[in-house]
């Protein structure tokens, strides 16, 4: 199903949006660009998928948190005194970040998003509308929770006076 559906489909987007970024000039041409990057990196992510496994994140929490950062034009700001490299960690506080930037920029419209990493703290703070209700209990904010349980950890998620979303992930000792 991954490759014989997800991985053309993917394939046929991209065409179309070469062929409209031939036509196309100045700051559009460079967004469609751009497009066509997150396309060819999510084909790739199928391509792995499909042979039974996911490219892994960055080796380093740091590293995965600002490559997320750069992603959504954020910013990563890293107060952890050592660096985090536990596989599952690293791995469920990527995601969790990832999830969390993509959809603060993609749903909340946010235009300032500051992923925050402090020890056994992980945070995502936006300036956008919030999430809608039905995300509070979607599928992504589930398998955030699911990710942070992995690891020991608990989501919370709050809207606060300034009108910053914030997720935080407490992990570790910090979790409790």
């Amino acid at each position: 199903m991954i490759h014989d559906e997800l991985g053309p489909r993917l394939f046929s987007v991209a065409a179309q949006l070469t062929a409209l970024e031939g036509v196309l000039r100045g700051e559009k041409a460079e967004r469609v660009a751009a497009i066509l990057c997150q396309i060819e990196e999510t084909r790739r992510l199928v391509r792995a998928m499909a042979h039974g496994g996911a490219p892994p994140a960055p080796a380093g929490l740091g590293e995965a948190l600002e490559a997320v950062a750069r992603q959504v034009d954020g910013r990563f700001d890293n107060q952890a005194p050592r660096p985090i490299r536990e596989p599952r960690l690293v791995d469920s506080l990527y995601r969790i970040a990832r999830e969390a930037a993509h959809n603060a920029k993609a749903h909340g419209g946010a235009g300032r998003i500051t992923i925050r990493l402090k020890p056994g703290v992980l945070s995502v703070e936006d300036d956008g509308a919030g999430p809608p209700g039905q995300w509070r209990e979607g599928m992504g904010m589930e398998l955030m929770r699911r990710r942070a349980r992995r690891v020991g950890g608990r989501i919370t998620l709050r809207r606060v006076a300034s009108g910053m979303t914030i997720l935080t992930c407490h992990f570790g000792a910090g979790a409790k």
